[in-house]
């Protein structure tokens, strides 16, 4: 939730030694648990939306699925359903934004049946 928590944080939280969080976190990323570090601003610093958007994916390769729609920067978080529905957190700067990132997900992974709502911030 906080990849910026040090690891002397994330150590007392978790009632281990400072070296363990590190070779388990060195570990996870080896295997491809952990995949990426990244920060992506909220929606408070953009003066922006929030948005979710759903449906059913034709995907035969979810996880490819949503690292692609993952790399788009207006995301912020991918879920996968049973069926291959996929929901897509996004952070948009304006109404404006909400079409072209909507036919961004829908073309993407061949998703026709898209629902897109707005969440209050």
């Amino acid at each position: 939730m906080n990849p910026r928590l040090p690891y002397r944080e994330l150590a007392d939280k978790l009632d281990l030694s400072v070296n363990a969080v590190h070779r388990r976190i060195q570990e996870m990323t080896r295997i491809g648990v952990i995949r990426a570090f990244t920060a992506k601003p909220t929606v408070a610093v953009l003066n922006g939306l929030s948005t979710i958007t759903g449906g059913s994916s034709r995907s035969n390769d979810i996880e490819k699925t949503c690292l692609e729609l993952g790399s788009h920067e207006s995301t912020y978080w991918v879920s996968v359903a049973g069926g291959n529905q996929l929901y897509v957190g996004g952070y948009l700067r304006s109404i404006n934004d909400l079409q072209g990132y909507s036919r961004f997900i829908k073309e993407m992974r061949e998703m026709p049946d898209l629902v897109s709502g707005i969440c209050p911030s």
